[in-house]
C-alpha cells in the first residue's frame, strides 16, 4: 500500500509521463526491426521464438524482414514480450 505522499508523486510522474509522451513522435520501426531489437537486448536466439513462430521457417522469414508479422504472431509476441500487440502490427 502506499503512503499519502508516495501516491501523489506516482500520479505527478505518470502525468509528467503522459504529457512528454503527448509532444515527442517516435520515429517509426517496421514490427520486425522491433522483434529483433528485443531479442537483442535480452540476449534471445531464434530459436527461444518457436513458440511464439511454431517453426524456424516463419520466424526467419520475420525476423529477416520477408514476412509481414499476421495477427496471430503478432499477439503471441505480445504475450512473450508483455508488452502491446501494436508493436508488432505493421497496419497502426
Amino acid at each position: 500500500m502506499l503512503r499519502t505522499s508516495e501516491h501523489a508523486l506516482r500520479k505527478l510522474l505518470e502525468h509528467l509521463i503522459q504529457e512528454y509522451g503527448d509532444k515527442i513522435e517516435l520515429p517509426y520501426s517496421p514490427p520486425y526491426r522491433t522483434v529483433l531489437y528485443l531479442m537483442e537486448r535480452q540476449g534471445l536466439p531464434q530459436v527461444d521464438l518457436l513458440p511464439v513462430f511454431g517453426s524456424r521457417s516463419p520466424a526467419s522469414e520475420v525476423l529477416n524482414g520477408k514476412r509481414e508479422i499476421g495477427k496471430t504472431h503478432a499477439r503471441k509476441l505480445a504475450e512473450f514480450s508483455h508488452l502491446p500487440v501494436s508493436l508488432f502490427i505493421q497496419d497502426i
